[in-house]
């Protein structure tokens, strides 16, 4: 029987504990619930590095052929490269990427991408997908079994993320790149290659065990390694990965950590540069740092939910250039508004060159925000914990596209519930430092009463 548990089937991928929630014969299982859900002629598969993706991999392929369809193996790949060639190939009408992220090494899974270059995620198509999976059975079901063909898409990969900045304009820099034994070490040494910069290498060798630290840079404690040594060598800026690299993160020359909304304020620069009055996609839990820096710069800032399903969804629908998120993820809508993690790691390089100021000084002439960063509260039920906060802000100015977003004359927040975990979410911002700390406490107070 093929192993298909509901709870792996999340919400913007099937990722479960290997071989505890999954196996080989989930991912036939689910190859072949992707073949009907997504009817294609070539499917791209790309893997990373874990113990488990060979044979995941394997299995997914042999599904894949048994329902007629031609394999394009990428190898072992970042999930940017496979969406990348998603679209890139004409010949492509689909794409499944075996790897489970940031998450510790017993996990894997599958992200997917159908012939509309669409993710599947819970409310597009993953519904769908568990009740295939759990009918697909192990045999042939096409009058002929499709072939497998090894495509190496480095050299097209390369091009296409350094056509996205001004090479010319390169200068020198020392840049600690720190990539958490993931799988994007040995893609980010040859895409930085021949560059002008002096590159220091922090866990650059694929390890599944992950031996030095987790590959979530979002997480605190996994950036003292990266934030000491780009003290410890000068350097003009830090840029870590998470493990199937598609987020990037960047430490400031003082060591200092920079979140996700404030890069997407500064990128935002660069494309309404280029492309005057353009719309920008950022999320909910994003600083007002975003709204301000798009509309003083004469572009169209538009809020959307969290998630890369939610963000993408609107980037097509406002013709938008560009969407960034708090979590690190940043969509281009040249790369048919996927998220990359190289990109933005470039366009770091080419703000820095451009200007003679730090990188720390190009943050902050975006103006004094004072955000509390993303705070997580367990709580035994959330819909009690959301009525408290509710209430006790109800004379505020209160949305909910996504959770709670309470905006005050000094301060606002946004909390929200974790899709997978009894969680509630906090990130707030106000106008002065002492003020976030309180009406941080305060809020967390209400959240965990």
């Amino acid at each position: 029987m093929l192993k298909t548990p509901k709870s792996i089937f999340r919400s913007y991928d099937v990722r479960g504990a290997v071989p505890e929630d999954m196996d080989g014969s989930t991912a036939y299982a689910v190859a072949k619930a992707f073949a009907k859900y997504n009817p294609s002629a070539v499917v791209v598969v790309g893997y990373d590095h874990r113990v488990s993706s060979p044979e995941l991999r394997a299995q997914l392929i042999d599904g894949l052929l048994d329902m007629g369809i031609d394999v394009w193996d990428l190898g072992q790949v970042t999930t940017d490269m496979t969406y990348f060639a998603s679209w890139f190939y004409k010949e492509v009408d689909g794409a499944v990427m075996i790897t489970a992220s940031h998450m510790p090494s017993q996990f894997n899974g599958f992200k997917f991408i159908t012939k509309a270059l669409q993710p599947i995620g819970q409310g597009s198509g993953m519904e769908e997908l568990y009740a295939l999976a759990t009918q697909a059975k192990r045999g042939m079901e096409a009058r002929t079994r499709g072939q497998v063909k090894n495509i190496d898409v480095f050299a097209d990969y390369r091009t296409f993320v350094r056509g996205f900045i001004d090479m010319s304009v390169l200068k020198p820099l020392k840049v600690v790149v720190d990539c958490g034994n993931g799988v994007a070490g040995p893609i980010v040494r040859r895409v930085l290659q021949e560059l002008p910069i002096s590159m220091i290498e922090l866990c650059f060798e694929p390890d599944a065990r992950f031996p030095n630290h987790e590959a979530n840079p979002i997480e605190a404690k996994n950036r003292t390694h990266i934030e000491a040594a780009v003290l410890e060598h000068k350097a003009d800026v830090g840029i870590a990965f998470d493990a199937d690299a598609d987020r990037a993160y960047v430490i400031d020359e003082r060591g200092q950590f920079v979140h996700g909304d404030f890069l997407t304020a500064l990128f935002s620069k660069i494309f309404l540069a280029k492309h005057p009055g353009a719309s920008i996609v950022y999320d909910v839990r994003a600083s007002q740092v975003v709204r301000d820096t798009i509309e003083k710069l004469g572009g169209k800032a538009c809020m959307e939910r969290v998630g890369h399903s939610h963000i993408k969804r609107r980037m097509r629908a406002e013709q938008a250039v560009f969407g960034g998120e708090v979590s690190g993820h940043f969509y281009f809508a040249d790369n048919k508004y996927m998220d990359n993690g190289m990109i933005p790691a470039l366009m770091v390089l080419q703000l820095l060159s451009q200007s003679a100021k730090p990188m720390s000084a190009l943050i902050g002439e975006l103006g004094p925000y004072f955000v509390s960063g993303e705070i997580n509260s367990k709580v035994t039920d959330q819909q009690a914990a959301m009525r408290r906060v509710r209430e006790s802000f109800a004379d505020a100015n209160i949305t909910e596209l996504d959770g709670i977003s309470i905006d005050s004359a000094d301060w606002r927040c946004n909390v929200r519930p974790s899709a997978n975990d009894p969680v509630l979410r906090l990130n707030l911002e106000a106008k002065t430092q002492e003020l976030m700390e309180a009406k941080r406490d305060e809020v967390l107070a209400i959240i965990r009463a």
